[in-house]
């Protein structure tokens, strides 16, 4: 049985899960895409961003409009990008919370978005499609929801792993390789260890987000890695009200976190020390190359200009 959906999300979805009547196999797709996508508009407004500091915040100023080329996969809905002025503020001395915060509510809907990039434009890798169950109520399991760096045509990304929302709003699900190519040539697509490390963003705890390469606790600049893997086996569903097949990187829970088994910790963090334009933080996340490339968790306490929804 085939649905097609348009939810929080982005676009139209059509996907098809069901399971083989006649017999107890379950023929669930589990097929993936990561090919790059094209970026084929140049914004007709050009990206503004600032930052100023006011007391002990950090006031973010920005149209969010991307500072390359992009792709609109809803043009029949969404005819230009939002360049209204959007405010983000932040702790400028940001501190360590007892406990992280999801970026993805208990029922894994979207909860906040991640933060923001240097151009403005919002990194929020919450995906917004889920598994439907096989009936006629429109019933969707958001325990099980498409990873969106495996599955870019099915999520409508483009060559930044990136989209537009429905009222005009881009933003990066995975890695905006193009965008840091921006920042330092050549970053996004090759593997030597830049000078310096390079800072991407602000998340919304007011921490700084390093792209792929940063101090590791000995103060050696390296390629970080995540402790993020793939879990072993195939998921127990039944295909009809959750996914059944191996545990390939089709859906975000096909991944579970392995603590010390990469550089970094479960929000993609490592406590270590780095200077950013002259301010000291001790604690910074990273964008990885692999899962779960942009953290799914907020060390600090985020600002609530990233709540996403009630």
């Amino acid at each position: 049985m085939k649905y097609t959906i348009f939810l929080s999300g982005l676009i139209v979805l059509s996907l098809s899960c069901n399971k083989n009547k006649e017999d107890d196999s379950c023929q669930n797709d589990n097929s993936m895409d990561q090919n790059s996508h094209q970026c084929t508009t140049t914004p007709n407004v050009s990206s503004l961003y600032s930052e100023s500091i006011n007391g002990n915040n950090r006031v973010i100023s920005t149209n969010g409009i991307p500072s390359h080329d992009y792709r609109n996969q809803i043009p029949n809905i969404v005819s230009n990008l939002n360049a209204s002025n959007k405010t983000y503020i932040i702790d400028k001395v940001p501190s360590l919370s007892s406990n992280s915060t999801s970026i993805v509510k208990p029922d894994g809907s979207p909860n906040y978005a991640f933060g923001v990039a240097l151009n403005g434009v919002k990194i929020d890798p919450a995906p917004g499609e889920p598994f439907i169950f096989e009936d006629e109520t429109g019933t969707y399991n958001w325990d099980w929801v498409m990873e969106p760096n495996n599955n870019m045509e099915a999520v409508g990304l483009d060559c930044a792993v990136a989209h537009v929302q429905p009222n005009g709003e881009y933003h990066y699900h995975g890695d905006m390789g193009i965008y840091a190519n921006q920042l330092e040539p050549n970053i996004g697509t090759g593997s030597q260890i830049p000078n310096a490390a390079v800072q991407i963003g602000w998340a919304a705890d007011g921490f700084p987000i390093i792209y792929k390469f940063g101090p590791n606790s000995s103060g050696d600049l390296v390629a970080l890695s995540p402790s993020w893997q793939l879990k072993s086996g195939n998921r127990s569903g039944d295909g009809l009200s959750e996914p059944c097949g191996e545990y390939n990187g089709k859906y975000t829970n096909d991944y579970e976190f392995v603590s010390g088994s990469g550089d970094l910790d479960e929000c993609n963090g490592i406590s270590a020390n780095i200077s950013i334009n002259g301010e000291s933080f001790s604690y910074y996340y990273v964008i990885t190359e692999a899962f779960p490339v942009i953290s799914r968790c907020i060390s600090g306490t985020p600002s609530n200009d990233f709540k996403i929804g009630p």
